[in-house]
């Protein structure tokens, strides 16, 4: 992988989610504390919401627990998605 490629994923809050998706399957809390500190270098919130499962039951530390994500434009309006 080329250094240019490799500035451009460090740079890409697509590929820092995918390091926070790998990070709470294998339930590594390490990269994911990292994986979120560098979605917010980006500039990306995130945050985390319990999901219940269908016996109503909590899945707190379930990996697919929903995230919510905005980041701020360049005129600091915040955008969410």
């Amino acid at each position: 992988m080329s250094d240019n490629a490799v500035v451009k994923a460090q740079n890409s809050p697509t590929a820092w989610f995918a390091v926070l998706e790998r990070a709470k399957l294998i339930g590594d809390r390490l990269l994911e504390r990292r994986a979120v500190a560098q979605l917010k270098r980006l500039g990306v919130s995130v945050r985390f919401e319990q999901v219940n499962n269908q016996r109503g039951g909590s899945n707190r530390d379930h990996p697919r627990a929903r995230v919510h994500a905005s980041r701020r434009d360049n005129a600091g309006v915040r955008r969410c998605k």
